[in-house]
């Protein structure tokens, strides 16, 4: 009976193989999120954002894992909802960070991760915004294969300050309320232990 039950968690997945060691891990997903401005008049600005995103871990895994994670958007795309009338703006969003995960069995894994360094260049006809800030997230993957894996990721940005022309302000004196929300991540990674 025990090796029946032992066969059945092997087949389902369930097991955890030994294979602990370094961690590269390439991966590209499509980003969504959305920005709430109020302004000093007050205004309010939402805008609905999408992209392609890279990135990298690399760290060590032994059921645990810890990694630095670099991401990067890029040719990402601002669509203002409101007000409307406001043609489509780009962006770019960098975040530096580290996360800490736990493979739950051998093909499912959970992690957080808290980037110290975020920030988002929203890409005005005239000149760029860098927002700056932190940022935290929560991420799960399933392998599909041992190198390949679906990931979902829900990233919560938090920016304090804002640069323009190298002149850096506190982002509360532009706009009281300004939230980054709902910023998800779904795409594959590539990990190869060794």
């Amino acid at each position: 009976m025990k090796t029946k039950i032992a066969a059945l968690i092997a087949t389902l997945g369930l097991s955890f193989s030994a294979h602990a060691g370094f961690m590269l891990e390439p991966y590209l997903g499509y980003e969504t999120g959305k920005f709430e401005m109020i302004d000093t008049t007050p205004t309010t600005v939402n805008i609905d954002t999408t992209g392609t995103e890279v990135g990298l871990r690399v760290g060590y895994v032994n059921r645990f894992f810890v990694a630095l994670d670099a991401q990067m958007t890029s040719g990402g795309k601002m669509k203002y909802t409101k007000p409307t009338g406001i043609a489509d703006m780009d962006y770019s969003r960098t975040i530096m960070s580290i996360d800490f995960g736990y493979y739950f069995t051998s093909m499912f894994r959970g992690y957080l991760g808290y980037g110290a360094s975020s920030s988002f260049t929203h890409k005005y006809p005239t000149a760029d915004v860098k927002y700056k800030g932190t940022s935290a997230k929560v991420g799960l993957g399933y392998h599909l294969h041992k190198n390949v894996a679906f990931t979902f990721e829900y990233q919560m940005p938090s920016y304090k300050k804002y640069e323009v022309s190298g002149v850096e302000a506190d982002i509360s004196a532009a706009y009281p309320t300004f939230n980054n929300t709902n910023v998800m991540l779904i795409g594959f990674s590539f990990p190869f232990i060794w």
